[in-house]
């Protein structure tokens, strides 16, 4: 059997798909979280302009409009705190529908370890101790 088609052996071609599987399922990630993170902004932009407006309307309301503008911006980073993890829920699925293990393979790697670059065969290690 030539190091070719050993199983397990991966060419340059399967390398460069992955790559561009990995780089593709990053970027939509990064439009997810950056399109989120827009609607996010637009929305408080919003609120914080109603509130000015209405400020400028009846100076006298300037208690419940600071109440409503924080508020919105409790919503509103509240929101874009849970950004990251969105993205990154949303770059695992892009890599799991990817994923497809072919014939000799001997098991595929979950998407996080090939995102990752981890995978089965590294070596449990303890951690050292501090002398």
């Amino acid at each position: 059997m030539s190091e070719k088609t050993k199983p397990g052996n991966r060419t340059a071609g399967s390398v460069l798909v992955q790559s561009a599987q990995v780089q593709l399922a990053a970027y939509k990630a990064a439009v997810e979280f950056w399109g989120q993170w827009a609607h996010g902004a637009t929305k408080w932009s919003k609120a914080l302009d109603k509130g000015l407006q209405d400020y400028k309307k009846d100076p006298s309301k300037s208690q419940q409009v600071l109440n409503e503008i924080g508020d919105a911006a409790k919503v509103h980073f509240s929101d874009v705190a849970k950004l990251p993890q969105t993205a990154w829920q949303k770059f695992i699925a892009e890599m799991e529908t990817r994923e497809s293990p072919k014939k000799g393979d001997e098991k595929p790697r979950s998407a996080k370890s090939a995102a990752t670059g981890t995978g089965a065969k590294r070596k449990a290690t303890r951690p050292r101790s501090k002398a």
